[in-house]
């Protein structure tokens, strides 16, 4: 196959056998043809005419390269020479279109390597070639002289690869470009004719061993790669049992988790996410409720306009609070803005600015000049006469703005000149009215201008003017309706987010159901895990006996037959060519398939005799390890073998375990079974369904409560137990404590929920039924008449009988609890009776 390369050294490669491209066992029977033509014509007369006849027969195991400067006028007679020629080859090119670039021909190129294709490829790259630097006719006679056959040149070069490289040489010039191909052509059809059964022998040999060492990588894979996932498994379970025993609190705490446990179960981490959503949605509620009621504390707090506009301005910037709005307050919300917000500020202060015009210098400059003798007797040594004027203006001022806005007019405008009098020290009060006459008019006239448009609470005519700041401005009535309105709608749907908290409280208690479910999944599957069948066996023997053949390689190699060594015409090369190439040796195909086959075999063999030891490790088989020599009273369950431990025995069970715990024994105890992936405490049903647990995610998130638990509030921690267990297999229990918001009216908050809760669990302890509990008892009654809701007497330990002060409950059957909440019988009809599912 013909190439043309970016350089010559991709050249040595490909011919020698020594570039990237995968290697075949008969690689090695082949052999290359290299023209190396340096400037001779002859050497262009015979690419030209016999170079894509032999890229096409050379494709398969030898190959055919060359260095040639080739120009545009050659590359027109080439395509000539192909057209005469044409013949049986070019009816079989035209006809079959070969490409040798579609996938089928990867393994007989390197990438880096163009393939000729056609009669038109062929032309069209040679006319190509002159146009770019090209390893051609100097770099080829740079390899022959490193080589020793420059003297040869032009000449043929055959590379045989028996073992050692052989290297002969096949001068053309004298013999021409005709014989030379005939030569080239009978050496390689020969070739093919004489090795044809022991290429196909070797080809096959080389199938089949791929094929067995890739029917055999999947069983190798599982069973070598099965005590990985074990321990994998194993990690995860401690980690799992080490959550269901210290469940996060808070939003905080389980960030903490999911960003530091990586060890946890894919599918319960994507759970623990869903979980952290809803924190982080129950928590940006429950913060927008706090600044709703913030809101509604201000606004109720103030008749100032400034604060009001202000504070609604942030409940309309407050994108989080807005969305949590119920229609109402949006209303009111919308109603307050258009009466609070509007630009009414502005014009005020163009009034203000319009009546600051009344009163300015120029106006107050002018009307001195009729008392302008009097007020230059006030002058100060040394004053300005501006300076003078100045001072007047600001006596003036002073007294304009301190008059009381509801005095007459006249009044107004006798103090004022009484005042400036005083200013100037007049002594003759006749004079001064004489000369202030016209200047009383005009204060007159402005100040009632003032009245006539000031707002009802401006109490001073300084309030009217721009260098006095106006007083704050109260909420009149119309206002006033409007911004209780709003307070009372921020009230009601801030208490409506009460549910945000309920959320919060019941996600946070179904982590550790979560954990539990998918830690007694994880127990379970370790418990009845085993490794993997081994399958292949005929598939071994048969590639053991393969390996041995192998073995034979290197003589097949040497039986190949290559007739042109017996050309009497070819002249023998000594040295390394990889050398004069600066190239390294290559490694031989039968290297590289050998140890692939014999790994696999020996692979095989070694886990056939290793898998029968392999276990599965139980956390009770851990634990009865770690009790060996330790156990009381005759040993039993682990558990039990472990509870009946003393603090010492226990201590030492601990360390043994690589557990670091302290404080009472129970605590060290639950350290010891988190380690090796126990519960701490059993489940008396078993192991937790997490398709129910999945169940219980589905019904907090739509807030759908299965039963109300009514209880006296001294019960609270064995219902608060009963309420952990029903949440195990997937019942949503209502309990007050999770469910209603501190700060909040709980008995709104409970009348909602025995509306909507599906059944009732009356808990009767020793102290009988509390006040809000016999209230609740009533509700339900009534509902059961009316709707058939069931309602559930449930017997706390120390309860026999339903207390005589409830003769309708009397009537029901009932559950009871003789010892503990945590028996499995009771629980079990406790949920047949919760569910309509008997368990």
């Amino acid at each position: 196959m013909g190439f043309s390369a970016p350089s010559a050294r991709q050249v040595y490669e490909y011919v020698l056998r020594l570039d990237d491209s995968p290697r075949a066992l008969t690689d090695r029977f082949g052999w290359s043809v290299l023209l190396v033509g340096g400037y001779a014509e002859v050497a262009q007369e015979f690419l030209y005419k016999y170079g894509l006849d032999l890229c096409a027969r050379t494709a398969d195991r030898v190959r055919f390269v060359f260095f040639a400067d080739v120009d545009g006028g050659g590359a027109l007679t080439a395509r000539r020479a192909a057209r005469r020629r044409g013949g049986l080859l070019g009816a079989v090119l035209r006809g079959l279109r070969l490409d040798f670039r579609d996938r089928g021909w990867d393994v007989l190129r390197p990438d880096s390597l163009d393939p000729v294709v056609s009669e038109e490829d062929f032309a069209a790259r040679v006319e190509r070639w002159n146009r770019r630097v090209l390893p051609g006719a100097h770099a080829g006679l740079e390899f022959a002289q490193r080589l020793g056959i420059g003297r040869h040149v032009p000449c043929l070069v055959v590379f045989t690869d028996i073992g050692d490289l052989g290297v002969h040489v096949l001068p053309f010039e004298e013999i021409g470009a005709d014989e030379a191909y005939r030569r080239v052509r009978a050496w390689i059809d020969e070739f093919y004719e004489v090795n044809h059964d022991v290429l196909a022998r070797w080809t096959r040999i080389e199938q089949q061993v791929a094929r067995l060492v890739s029917a055999l990588a999947g069983s190798l894979w599982a069973v070598r790669e099965w005590p990985t996932h074990q321990r994998a498994a194993w990690r995860e379970l401690r980690a799992v049992a080490a959550l269901a025993a210290a469940p996060p609190g808070d939003l905080a705490a389980l960030d903490e988790v999911l960003a530091g446990e990586a060890r946890l179960p894919a599918s319960l981490r994507d759970e623990l996410a869903m979980c952290r959503r809803r924190l982080s949605a129950a928590a940006d509620r429950l913060a927008a409720a706090e600044r709703m009621t913030a809101a509604a504390g201000e606004l109720a707090a103030t008749d100032d306009n400034r604060v009001l506009r202000r504070v609604l301005g942030r409940l309309t910037g407050d994108a989080p609070l807005r969305l949590l709005l119920d229609p109402d307050a949006a209303s009111a919300l919308a109603a307050a803005r258009a009466v609070f917000v509007r630009d009414d500020v502005a014009e005020l202060r163009n009034w203000r600015q319009d009546n600051g015009k009344l009163f300015a210098m120029p106006v107050f400059t002018a009307a001195r000049q009729s008392w302008r003798w009097i007020a230059e007797q006030g002058r100060l040594p040394r004053e300005t006469p501006a300076r003078h004027r100045q001072r007047d203006f600001s006596a003036f001022n002073t007294a304009l703005a301190a008059q009381p806005l509801a005095r007459p007019s006249g009044e107004i405008a006798d103090a004022v000149l009484a005042a400036l009098a005083a200013h100037h020290g007049v002594t003759d009060e006749g004079e001064w009215r004489t000369a202030t006459a016209g200047f009383r008019a005009h204060l007159v006239d402005a100040v009632d201008r003032l009245k006539s448009g000031a707002p009802a609470d401006f109490t001073l005519v300084g309030h009217c003017l721009p260098f006095v700041a106006p007083p704050p401005r109260s909420a009149d009535g119309p206002r006033a309706r409007r911004r209780d309105e709003l307070v009372r709608a921020l009230r009601r749907s801030a208490d409506r987010q009460v549910v945000a908290a309920h959320e919060r409280e019941t996600v946070l208690a179904a982590v550790p159901v979560l954990a539990e479910g998918h830690r007694a999944e994880l127990e379970a599957r370790l418990a009845t895990a085993a490794p993997p069948e081994l399958t292949g066996g005929a598939a071994v023997a048969e590639l053991t006996d393969l390996v041995a053949v192998l073995d034979e390689y290197d003589d097949a190699v040497r039986s190949v037959v290559h007739p042109h060594l017996s050309d009497p015409e070819l002249v023998p090369v000594a040295g390394r060519v990889a050398d004069a190439a600066g190239l390294a040796d290559r490694p031989r195909p039968a290297d590289r398939l050998r140890p692939r086959a014999a790994w696999t075999v020996e692979t095989y063999r070694r886990l056939a005799r290793e898998r029968p030891t392999w276990r599965t490790r139980t956390p009770a088989d851990v634990l009865a390890d770690a009790l060996v020599g330790l156990r009381r009273d005759g040993g039993g369950e682990p558990r039990d073998a472990l509870r009946a431990l003393g603090v010492d025995d226990l201590a030492v069970v601990a360390q043994r375990l690589g557990v670091t715990a302290g404080g009472p024994p129970e605590r060290v105890r639950a350290a010891v079974l988190t380690a090796v992936g126990m519960a701490v405490e059993d489940d008396p049903l078993g192991p937790t369904d997490v398709a129910a647990v999945r169940r219980l995610a589905r019904k907090v998130a739509d807030a759908e409560f299965d039963v109300f638990m009514a209880h006296h509030s001294v019960d609270k921690p064995a219902v608060r137990e009963l309420c952990d267990l029903l949440r195990r297999h997937g019942v949503h229990p209502w309990l007050d404590v999770e469910q209603v918001r501190p700060g909040t009216w709980f008995q709104d908050v409970i009348a909602a929920a025995i509306r909507t809760a599906r059944t009732a669990a009356v808990c009767v302890g020793p102290n009988g039924v509390g006040g809000w509990q016999s209230l609740e008892v009533r509700t339900f009654v009534e509902r059961c008449v009316s709707e058939g809701v069931p309602v559930i007497p449930v017997l706390l330990p120390g309860v026999a009988e339903v207390p005589a002060g409830l003769p309708f409950l009397r009537q029901l059957d009932a559950v009871r609890f003789e010892r503990s909440v945590r028996e499995a019988e009771p629980l079990r009809r406790l949920l047949w009776g919760v569910t309509g599912e008997r368990p």
